[in-house]
């Protein structure tokens, strides 16, 4: 599910090809790997907020995945 907190959803994905007339699936699935890549993004959005100061509160809940 998807939420404010996470965007992707960081589900398994495989790769695709056009062949020139329609996508064509060229790999098994690819399992996300959150171990990694989840504290690097942590790290950098909170980076990108210290440095862009002065974001709006949100008016919406963000408590309820979509």
């Amino acid at each position: 599910a998807l939420s404010c907190a996470d965007h992707n959803g960081h589900q398994p994905a495989y790769m695709q090809q056009w062949d020139g007339t329609k996508w064509v699936k060229i790999s098994d699935w690819i399992d996300p790997i959150k171990d990694d890549v989840l504290p690097l993004l942590k790290s950098a959005a909170e980076d990108y907020v210290k440095k862009n100061a002065g974001w709006p509160k949100r008016t919406e809940s963000c408590d309820k995945p979509s």
